[in-house]
């Protein structure tokens, strides 16, 4: 199933900056989003296990169409935050650590407080 949560206390101006990060960093030019591509590994999205950002690049033809249905999408790790991670992130655009490690601590601790409900809910202790 799927929900929508709703007053859920992460900031409306720090939701507005990530998004604006990322339609950022998906303009950069390909060459500095090329700088996290995988080279030899397939393209299809799985998040990396050792947490560094990665691209990933997908195109597919459907229905005969003349055009590709395009996907780009970054991955990277958001937890436990430390140097090394944050290091591991784009550069690009120059915001984009400090906004992004804001928002992921923000989506955290609401995910957190989520799976405490759900535990609560099925009477699980904590």
């Amino acid at each position: 199933g799927l929900f929508q949560v709703i007053n859920h206390g992460v900031p409306e101006k720090l939701m507005v900056e990530a998004m604006e990060v990322y339609k950022e960093f998906f303009a950069l030019p390909a060459e500095e989003k090329e700088k996290f591509q995988p080279k030899g590994e397939p393209a299809k999205f799985e998040l990396p296990l050792e947490q560094k950002a990665k691209l990933y690049v997908e195109g597919e033809r459907r229905c005969n169409e003349e055009f590709l249905y395009w996907k780009d999408t970054l991955a990277h790790g958001c937890y436990p935050l430390h140097e090394e991670l944050l290091n591991s992130w784009p550069e690009k655009p120059p915001t984009y650590r400090d906004v992004i490690a804001k928002y992921s601590v923000e989506v955290r601790k609401l995910t957190m407080r989520i799976l405490d409900y759900i535990c609560e809910g099925l009477g699980l202790k904590l």
